[in-house]
């Protein structure tokens, strides 16, 4: 054997710390080049400023190569013996990824093998170790279970610091799948014990969750029922404690169990902390310097409260600003461009591109929008990696991604045309109520927006890279285009947004194809015409490197020391919590708000303080849990004539451009394809737009119809909506028409000496055999409601093309006039009788 030490003084000698010496020195593979000029920044500032620092977000372009500089940021703790280190990766796919980047560098590196057990060369400090971060953040972590072996650990490493976050969110959540062998009984235990209780909350609502009619429904547990059977829940939880959605979780929400709020879905039962942190995961927790590996354009407070990070640190992260922006984005929102381009036209342009020799990106937010897709190009979730790895091979294909807007790298080639195809959906039904309940809420918009920006960099890797981004969906381009909305996107992006803009302004189709001008501008675009390059880098170096975002550090901060003097049974944290919500100018967060203080006096044993400010926050906010003492609220008298509401309705939006983006969205969600909630929000709205006091009963009161409209004195419009019904039903089957008897009879109940037109939203108008309608009610189908829809979308289009204060009585009673909407025209145009027995 050779003994390569006799041709040295000396066999030992002390290993580089400095990460870029370290780097001179690795055995890398030819093809890698020298650190970058921003990569030696930000090691040098870390190495000489920052190495200390307990929390560290350091922030770095997409495809600036921040994997290389997390790598050697770990390797230069471990030559320095401070050890153990970890890279935390949000899923294993990226797993993989780091591991053949470190390969490449020459960095050792070990991952958890299969016996699940962390790697001896980990807990010596000798390799890093990469793992997924559902690994080391669940209820039977093999960090926490292992601390006494290696102590605590010494640097952790989060890679994606926002899709970490979603983990341990997860982490504090059990599921539960209706359909699953193993879970389904527990579904339907805790469904039963609170089926009473929902049904207070809608009876419409839940009756169609139990007949699988509302396949994306979902209800929440009040929190009084929710805490009253707490012990009933733990007993069910622990009698199921072996079953894979229950055990991950429960250890992490066993011990608050009454801080918790259950989701009951038609498919899924979710149990979540309501302010998930990682002080259950000490192994991350107590870390001596925990890093966040962030995109530019990330909001990296959200940290503040889950990961415990401090405001100075999300303030002052490490990052090198001598870079305005980074990629070429052509931002194309195809709808401004021509009003040919309407979504489906779009998807079919998409589709045609499969044969270019580059790859083709379709984001969509849900199962549903995917069936708009061949279901050959839609990827499941256990062949998304395979997919995603064929195309990067190729530089060319076609795939459909279904709510993936991060986690997935496209770069060059492999993704030259991405689809945002609809506004984001979110996964979890906590987001999806929280959305619901704050849609006013800037830093509810705020997350959107990171999840928008997350989708338009998956096809932008680097500084030379480039992808041309189409966007449809009216909600989609309202957000995007809104003033209250479009401040909440970073300086690059909203510049990237304006490009867009000016350019559908500029090449707006009048007489020539709109999707002619579309797929011009891409080929502009991926042929890298001069002209464009051009006017893309002189517009972006337009970017005022001072802009300040906005900041939602002092809230989060705010917000985590009451739920910290909350969780340590401190009193005070109600008149905190009481002095934050006074703050509060929205009426929906401010009930948001309230519902916590009353849920916070309800466990203090304030039963009846706590149903007062429910009651209180309820009216504010009427998406929010509905108190037991609620009583149906009657519509009012007319005060003014009908043109009149609807001159105030148009002029009660901050401009002219902010009602045309609202009445947009409003009339999108009318459609037969829209989740149930947004259909009868749209109908609310539309109804306040036509002039009429327009209310929806179920929602306000639990009982009554979906929607119902006042149009005239003495005169009322009742509807029930069953737009989710399966376009291919042929029938109106007995349930649905005795739901509408029932609401009328409630109505005659509320209302006894008015008259009221019932009408059945449905896609068709053929009854069951079974089935009986009174002779009064009549049924909108989708043909009929797309002529109203049409002829609402025209009379908006007219009022835009006034000055809401040159608009008069006359001129309004002309626009319902010309588009036939005047209250008549409901039975004469825009409804059918119901036809009996074609069984």
């Amino acid at each position: 054997m050779v003994d390569w030490a006799k041709l040295s003084k000396s066999n030992s000698r002390i290993k580089p710390s400095n990460p870029i010496n370290i780097y001179d020195e690795l055995d890398r593979v030819s093809t890698t080049g020298p650190l970058r000029d921003t990569q030696k920044t930000i090691l040098k500032e870390w190495y000489d400023n920052c190495r200390d620092r307990s929390d560290l977000i350091i922030k770095m372009h997409t495809g600036e190569g921040k994997t290389l500089v997390g790598l050697l940021i770990l390797q230069s703790k471990l030559n320095s013996n401070n050890a153990p280190c970890v890279y935390v990766c949000p899923n294993s796919y990226l797993v993989n990824q780091v591991c053949t980047d470190a390969k490449k560098f020459g960095i050792p590196v070990c991952i958890v093998g299969d016996d699940r057990e962390l790697p001896d060369d980990f807990i010596s400090g000798r390799k890093i170790l990469i793992v997924n971060a559902h690994k080391m953040f669940n209820g039977l972590s093999k960090f926490e279970q292992s601390k006494s072996y290696f102590g605590t650990i010494d640097t952790v490493i989060l890679d994606d610091s926002h899709a970490c976050i979603d983990v341990i969110r997860d982490a504090s959540t059990i599921k539960i799948l209706k359909n699953d062998l193993c879970s389904g009984d527990l579904y339907v235990k805790l469904f039963n014990l609170f089926r009473d209780d929902l049904a207070k909350q809608g009876e419409g609502t839940l009756v169609a969750m139990e007949n699988g009619k509302d396949a994306s429904g979902f209800m929440v547990v009040p929190f009084w029922n929710w805490i009253d059977k707490k012990s009933k829940i733990i007993e069910l939880l622990n009698e199921y404690a072996n079953i894979n959605c229950v055990k991950f979780s429960l250890p992490i929400v066993r011990d608050s169990i009454e801080d918790c709020i259950c989701c009951i879905g038609s498919s899924k039962i979710e149990i979540s902390q309501y302010n998930p942190t990682v002080k259950y995961f000490k192994s991350f927790s107590d870390a001596k310097q925990r890093v966040l590996m962030s995109a530019t354009t990330q909001d990296d407070s959200y940290s503040i409260k889950c990961l415990q990070f401090s405001a100075d640190a999300v303030r002052n992260p490490l990052m090198c600003t001598s870079q305005k922006w980074y990629g070429e984005k052509m931002i194309l929102i195809p709808s401004l461009i021509s009003k040919e381009c309407d979504e489906d036209s779009v998807r079919t342009y998409v589709k045609s591109l499969k044969d270019e020799d580059y790859g083709i990106l379709v984001i969509v937010p849900s199962n549903k929008k995917a069936e708009l897709y061949d279901s050959e190009d839609v990827a499941k979730s256990n062949d998304i990696e395979s997919r995603i790895t064929t195309i990067k091979e190729n530089q060319q294909g076609f795939v459909v991604v279904v709510n993936r807007y991060d986690g997935i790298d496209m770069p060059d080639d492999s993704c030259r045309v991405l689809l945002l195809d609809s506004m984001p959906y979110s996964d979890t039904l906590l987001d999806r109520y929280e959305e619901k309940c704050r849609s006013s809420s800037r830093m509810i918009n705020k997350r959107l927006a990171q999840k928008i920006e997350q989708g338009f960099g998956r096809g932008v890797r680097g500084e030379k890279d480039y992808c041309a981004i189409l966007i449809i969906d009216s909600k989609l381009v309202k957000f995007i285009k809104s003033t209250t909305t479009d401040s909440l996107f970073s300086s690059q992006t909203r510049k990237q947004i304006e490009i867009g803009l000016n350019m559908a302004e500029t090449f707006a189709a009048e007489e020539s194809n709109g999707l002619d001008v579309v797929a011009d501008l891409i080929c502009n675009c991926i042929q890298r015409n001069d002209g464009w390059k051009q006017y893309y880098r002189l517009s972006m170096d337009k970017i005022d490197v001072e802009e300040n975002d906005i900041d939602f550090c002092d809230m989060f901060e705010e917000e985590r020391e009451i739920e910290q003097m909350h969780s340590s049974k401190n009193h005070r944290a109600l008149d905190k919590l009481q002095y934050y919500s006074d703050k509060c100018k929205d009426s929906l967060e401010k009930g948001w708000y309230l519902q916590e203080l009353a849920r916070f006096n309800y466990l203090e044993g304030n039963k009846i303080k706590s149903m007062e400010l429910q009651q209180s926050a309820f009216e504010k906010n009427e998406n929010l849990m509905r108190p037991e003492s609620i009583k149906y609220k009657k519509m009012g008298s007319f005060y003014e004539k009908r043109n009149l509401e609807i001159i105030d309705y148009v002029c009660s939006y901050t401009s002219i451009n902010e009602f045309k983006l609202q009445m947009d969205c409003v009339l999108s969600n009318l459609a037969f394809t829209s989740d149930p909630d947004d259909f009868e929000h749209s109908l609310l709205e539309v109804g306040k737009l036509l002039g009429f006091i327009s209310q929806r009963p179920e929602k306000q009161c639990g009982f009554g119809p979906d929607n119902l409209w006042k149009v005239q004195l003495g005169r009322y419009f009742l509807f029930e909506c069953k737009n989710g019904v399966k376009s291919e039903r042929q029938f109106i089957c007995k349930s649905e028409s005795a739901q509408i008897d029932h609401s009328c009879i409630w109505f005659k109940s509320q209302y006894p000496m008015e008259f009221v037109e019932p009408y059945l939203i449905h896609p068709t108008r053929y009854l069951e055999y079974d089935a009986q309608l009174d002779e009064h009610v009549r049924v909108i189908t989708p043909n009929k409601l797309k002529s109203l829809n049409e002829n609402i979308s025209f009379m908006v289009n007219e009022l835009c093309t006034y000055n809401p204060r040159d608009l008069t009585t006359e001129l309004v009673q002309r626009i319902l006039e010309v588009n036939k909407l005047n209250p008549i025209d409901f039975s004469l145009r825009y409804s059918d009788k119901p036809e009996g027995d074609h069984s």
